[in-house]
């Protein structure tokens, strides 16, 4: 009874959503994670001063969108996540149910909207499923510590959906061809404003101490993910002391040079045109 009139609740306030259409009557589902939260031991935490300046951003990213609806889940992390973009806009944040699932909300969406935008803002868990029910495809799971993913599900009539993922925020920094880099884990470049690469973690490492001779060097493995403009994230490894130590990405070629040592190492990498 009560997914029901929550059900109902939406429906209603749907009714009541701008109805901005785009020219070429394509329909877009941006899904973002909330943005970043206090840490204040409560279940429903607000945004941090990151968060709000994150949310901003998003308010930004979303200006040229003709955004017909706003949906978060019933906590403060999320509305106020999408509170900036729904005000821009003057429209309304409709709560749904965090705990509906995915494939059920996705065809609520599809049923009330055509044509426009519409901005879903959830949670790590929820994010990942929402957006692979809308473009039916395999989309990967999100990181506590990734807030930045910005999932575009674009759906036209006799097409099949079309899933283009970005990053959106103010920490973009951008690799320069022919020049080399640093990265720690869990930071992320831009590649020729084509994509964005990020160094997810370090996965083994072997490799002999600096004050020890050994008869192998050994190896170390990074592991990193690659979301271009447009299609499908993926993720690939680099090696020291190993193949592969470079990678082809959006027609550059991505080369680990060396990795400092410790908990999530940093790592110097060089970007140059062409290929591997």
């Amino acid at each position: 009874m009560r997914r029901y009139l929550a059900t109902l609740m939406l429906l209603a306030l749907s009714a009541c959503a701008n109805t901005a259409q785009r020219a070429d009557g394509t329909t877009r589902f941006i899904v973002v994670r909330h943005a970043e939260k206090t840490d204040d031991g409560s279940r429903d935490p607000a945004l941090n001063a990151k968060g709000q300046a994150r949310a901003q951003a998003l308010g930004e990213t979303l200006a040229g969108e003709p955004l017909q609806a706003a949906y978060s889940t019933d906590f403060q992390r999320t509305r106020q996540t999408a509170q900036p973009a729904a005000q821009a806009h003057q429209i309304e944040v409709t709560t749904y149910d965090a705990k509906q699932p995915a494939a059920e909300f996705a065809t609520q969406l599809r049923q009330r909207h055509a044509g426009g935008s519409v901005l879903v803002v959830g949670h790590s868990n929820t994010v990942p499923d929402i957006v692979a029910a809308l473009c039916e495809c395999k989309v990967p799971s999100l990181d506590e510590t990734e807030y930045d993913r910005l999932s575009i599900v674009e759906i036209a009539a006799g097409k099949p959906p079309r899933l283009i993922q970005r990053r959106y925020g103010s920490s973009e920094r951008e690799a320069v061809a022919n020049a080399d880099f640093e990265m720690g884990a869990g930071e992320q470049v831009s590649l020729g404003g084509l994509g964005m690469l990020r160094y997810e973690k370090l996965v083994g490492d072997s490799r002999c101490p600096p004050d020890v001779q050994c008869i192998w060097a050994g190896d170390a493995e990074v592991q990193f993910s690659w979301t271009p403009n447009a299609g499908e994230p993926e993720s690939f490894s680099l090696h020291t002391g190993a193949e592969p130590r470079s990678r082809s990405l959006a027609g550059y070629v991505l080369e680990l040079k060396s990795l400092g040592r410790g908990d999530g190492p940093r790592a110097a990498l060089k970007l140059r045109p062409g290929n591997p």
